[in-house]
């Protein structure tokens, strides 16, 4: 089973797949700032309370951008609720892999324990069996490190009880959204997908919790 989990990690997750993840990523802490300097009352202490919540936002409207932006890739993204319907994340699909994104504090951590993420985990059940070829796998993108730009962007394949993780997939040394785009050509618009994103992916910070 791990040799046929590598070929899929390896016919999935392309050097071109993992560089458009690793831009979705970038460009939404790159939206996060934006909106800050736009809306200087963030700045204060009920503002920094606001600010995971923008982030998170911010991230999954860039990597739900990556269904059009790049069909080639040949993704879908939905938002899906949690146990209590009280908010939702959004489900990433790749090939095989289900995949959500979670700011952790630590590159080595997994996101906290929530039942939505242990039900996800429940796909990964084979990979730790005998014999068994799941028909969809579970992973999670993290990232985090400070507020400005993450320090770290990781890909984990989760076990059971989101404890531990069976493989890491590191993306290239995290650079500044600005250092990336002087290296690398970018069809991101930063004041037309902020002015989008004040439309559609603020309310969804509002709306998904």
């Amino acid at each position: 089973m791990a040799t046929e989990l590598k070929l899929k990690i390896s016919e999935t997750f392309t050097d071109e797949t993992k560089k458009n993840l690793y831009q979705s990523i970038l460009f939404g802490y790159e939206l996060t700032n934006k909106v800050i300097q736009e809306y200087p009352f963030l700045k204060s202490k009920a503002g920094y309370d606001a600010f995971p919540h923008i982030r998170r936002a911010a991230v999954d409207y860039s990597l739900r951008m990556l269904v059009n932006r790049v069909p080639r890739i040949q993704c879908t993204a939905d938002y899906k609720p949690n146990k209590s319907k009280n908010c939702s994340h959004l489900e990433l699909n790749l090939g095989c892999f289900v995949i959500t994104a979670n700011y952790v504090e630590d590159s080595e951590k997994l996101p906290r324990d929530a039942i939505f993420r242990d039900n996800l985990c429940d796909l990964n059940l084979p990979l730790f069996g005998e014999n068994s070829d799941p028909e969809k796998i579970y992973c999670v993108i993290t990232h985090g490190g400070n507020r400005q730009f993450p320090k770290f962007i990781a890909l984990k394949i989760p076990g059971k009880g989101f404890t531990h993780t069976n493989i890491d997939i590191y993306f290239p040394t995290v650079q500044t959204y600005t250092e990336f785009t002087k290296a690398e050509d970018t069809d991101f618009d930063l004041e037309i997908e902020f002015n989008k994103f004040k439309e559609d992916g603020l309310q969804d910070a509002i709306s998904q919790g």
